[in-house]
């Protein structure tokens, strides 16, 4: 992992988010939410829209490797504008579904003008099997309702996984200002990043509807949470240490304390188990080999239920070694507690993703006999 480029990315990027959000306060951080743009024209300015395109691909890819740096650095600081549904989400999906060849034209908006974008996943989609609520494409109209979509109040273009007449799942690319689509805005546990169901009854071009394989799309996508988590949990292990050493009770800093001490050495144990996950999924990814597609799985669903895991466990522990400064406007730690909790259960839980890992390692094992 170690690259000059993928470290030139990591050091702008914490210069460019430190200055923008790292010395907000919570409520600050909320309004930004829906209001500045200006993160979101810096970011697409520096060409980081389409970090997750494969390398040297027109010049605008770093392959999973660079996704999964840029998106924990925006961890780290709670970066409210819509880097992760743009760069993590909708790019990823459209590729894989379009291909190399074929997914420039349809990420031309992004890529070219700075759109923000937004993959409306869809109930279960993750989880596969039985129990998926998609929207429905029958070759001109594409309706339903797909909830719980990440930042679609602020996305201009929306990919809608859908099924198709014959039982397949398509990627349809939407225009969130035409007729027939309507966001609801809906409550979600992070305010700085806002959730909605979006329902559609609307005639697509077929043109813009891709009937691909969209497993390697979803795979990105769900390790770029993962890296996010990551990058949630060192801020959180970062601020307790921070706040151990400075807060004082009975004469001595807290963090001399062996329950405070304990705790935070924990997490930040945990934090480095969860990135190096992340760092070796990242790299089995770009690697490509299509034919032990259940690696690949193995290792996204080892490193999103580590993350997962990892930061709700640094960001609880951040809000009870600050105590009651931790739920105050002025402090940050409880957003960095409710983004914890709304990515680890986006695109499959721990539980499920652990569930995954022990299904395929009981089918190897039946292989092997």
């Amino acid at each position: 992992m170690v690259d000059e480029d993928l470290n030139q990315v990591c050091d702008t990027a914490r210069s460019i988010f430190e200055a923008a959000c790292g010395g907000s306060q919570s409520r600050a951080l909320v309004e930004q939410a829906s209001s500045s743009r200006d993160l979101w024209d810096i970011l697409s300015q520096a060409g980081w829209l389409g970090i997750a395109l494969p390398r040297n691909f027109r010049q605008a890819g770093l392959g999973m490797a660079g996704l999964a740096v840029l998106a924990e650095e925006a961890g780290r600081f709670s970066v409210t504008a819509p880097l992760l549904s743009t760069a993590g989400f909708f790019v990823p999906m459209v590729l894989s579904a379009a291909g190399e060849r074929s997914c420039y034209d349809l990420l031309k908006p992004v890529l070219n003008h700075g759109h923000p974008a937004a993959v409306a996943f869809g109930e279960g989609f993750a989880r596969g099997g039985p129990g998926r609520t998609l929207p429905s494409w029958d070759g001109q109209r594409l309706v339903g309702v797909t909830r719980q979509v990440q930042d679609a109040q602020l996305a201009d273009l929306l990919a809608v996984v859908a099924m198709t007449d014959s039982g397949e799942m398509a990627l349809a690319i939407v225009d969130t200002s035409c007729d027939g689509v309507v966001i609801e805005p809906c409550f979600g546990a992070d305010p700085t990043r806002p959730l909605a169901n979006v329902h559609l009854d609307i005639e697509i071009d077929q043109d813009h509807v891709i009937a691909g394989d969209l497993g390697m799309g979803l795979r990105f996508s769900t390790l770029a949470l993962a890296a996010e988590m990551v990058g949630i949990a060192q801020r959180c292990v970062e601020m307790s240490a921070e706040h151990a050493v400075n807060r004082v009770q009975f004469g001595r800093p807290i963090g001399s304390f062996q329950g405070i001490k304990h705790r935070i050495t924990n997490d930040m144990i945990a934090t480095e188990q969860a990135r190096s996950l992340v760092h070796a999924a990242a790299m089995i990814l770009d690697e490509g080999d299509k034919s032990d597609l259940a690696n690949q799985q193995r290792a996204v669903s080892m490193a999103k239920a580590m993350a997962g895991d990892a930061a709700r466990a640094a960001a609880l522990s951040s809000v009870q070694v600050h105590g009651a400064l931790a739920m105050s406007w002025e402090y940050p730690v409880h957003l960095h507690l409710r983004r914890a909790w709304q990515d680890s259960e986006l695109l499959g839980g721990s539980i499920m993703h652990y569930e995954t890992i022990a299904r395929l390692e009981v089918g190897k094992n039946r292989g092997g006999l």
